[in-house]
């Protein structure tokens, strides 16, 4: 029972601090040059202890095979991953172990709690925030450190017949718990600042995707090369453009693609001081077939590199533009001159139909003046006040009527101006 529980919190450690992706390259740099440090100090470790126990200085003889067969293989899997670049055994836990079998053997074979290399148990606390980049547990790596130290100096000190303690050793303990604590604040402000870099590193992402599609849709053919004049992207347009596949465009020169009259290495030789140029030339297809464009170039960096955008204009679709424009033009002549006619027309129909309104206003208003002064005979006072309600209306409708007129007469003045 006991065992099994031991067993599923080491796979629960262990599958959650070892990531399945592959190292970035920073990362690679970072562990293996950590990597190469600790291998030194190994082999410096194991000449001092073989020096030191040639000469007596140490007293632990009988610990000194264990430390041999701890640091050659600690050495061994070292120089193995290197060879077969695997560096991402390096955040295996396998390597975490072997590092603390290392420095507690060492630890121990140079005079155990008085020895100065238990400061490397904090080193390794802080190295593991680096190796393991999903979920690095400082607090447990500080337990495991204080285990394998107390247990195995405690485990010494009872085979040598000790009966006391040292103080040290607790002075070192608290130390390592001490660096426990800080690699765990540390943790936070790491973990605070990748998920920062983890936001930017998607919006990038974004934004790159967004640019690509834009060139993509752009009807015009755009190459990017960088300063060796080799082709590095293109969008798809410049493919049909040449009728070439990726394969024959990317990876190529850029000087390929056009008609080299001598005059165009002056040009590639400015544009690397000038930073950008815009000439004529003649495309060359895949076809053999010569099309003159304007080719303009600007330059841009990224990770600090130069890059050329080169964007290519077919000057035969210029033409094929210019007589497509003269023919809207002239088009757009007859449609205004349409509508002017159809304006006037509206206008006038529009003025027949507001003079008749008037007209059909007026009649009916004077007819209904007439009814009200008992004119055309004797009315009552009920009469009386429904023509005189008859009257009002028609006096504000002519009303409406002659700011309508008004607001029309004002509109048509503006637009003939």
């Amino acid at each position: 029972m006991f065992l099994s529980k031991i067993k599923k919190i080491y796979k629960f450690w262990t599958k959650e601090t070892v990531s399945d992706e592959t190292p970035n390259e920073p990362d690679v740099r970072i562990i293996t040059s950590i990597e190469s440090l600790t291998l030194f100090l190994r082999y410096l470790t194991l000449i001092i202890v073989l020096v030191g126990y040639t000469l007596n200085f140490f007293s632990q003889a009988y610990f000194l095979p264990i430390f041999l067969i701890c640091i050659i293989s600690h050495i061994v899997f070292t120089h193995i991953v290197f060879y077969f670049k695997k560096y991402s055994l390096f955040s295996n836990p396998i390597n975490f172990f072997l590092h603390l079998f290392t420095i507690t053997t060492s630890v121990v074979v140079t005079e155990k709690e008085y020895s100065p290399l238990i400061l490397f148990y904090p080193l390794l606390t802080f190295a593991h925030l680096i190796y393991t980049k999903t979920k690095p547990r400082p607090f447990t790596v500080t337990l495991l450190s204080l285990i394998f130290l107390n247990f195995t100096i405690i485990g010494i000190w009872l085979w040598e017949g000790i009966e006391f303690a040292s103080y040290y050793l607790f002075w070192k303990t608290f130390m390592i718990i001490i660096a426990g604590f800080f690699c765990y604040f540390l943790l936070n402000y790491i973990n605070h600042i990748r998920r920062e870099s983890y936001y930017v590193q998607q919006e990038l992402l974004y934004i790159e995707g967004i640019i690509k599609t834009i060139l993509d849709s752009i009807q015009t053919p755009i190459i990017i090369f960088d300063e060796k004049e080799i082709i590095v992207d293109t969008n798809t347009y410049a493919l049909q453009f040449f009728q070439m596949d990726s394969s024959e465009l990317i990876g190529h020169r850029i000087r390929s693609l056009f008609f080299d009259d001598t005059v165009l290495g002056e040009y590639f030789l400015s544009l690397r001081t000038q930073g950008t140029i815009q000439i004529d030339a003649l495309a060359i297809s895949s076809t053999g077939e010569e099309i003159p464009v304007d080719f303009m170039v600007q330059v841009f960096f990224q990770n600090q590199k130069k890059y050329f955008f080169g964007i290519l204009i077919d000057k035969r679709e210029h033409k094929r533009l210019e007589e497509i424009s003269h023919l809207l033009h002239r088009r757009e002549e007859e449609i205004n001159n349409k509508i002017a006619l159809l304006k006037d027309l509206q206008s006038d129909i529009y003025l027949q139909h507001t003079a008749r309104i008037f007209t059909y206003i007026t009649t009916l208003k004077n007819t209904l003046h007439l009814l009200y002064q008992e004119q055309l005979g004797i009315i009552t006072e009920r009469q009386k006040n429904s023509l005189s309600i008859g009257i009002r209306a028609l006096e504000q409708l002519e009303g409406e009527l002659h700011k309508e007129f008004e607001s029309f007469m004002a509109l048509s003045k503006k637009i003939n101006s």
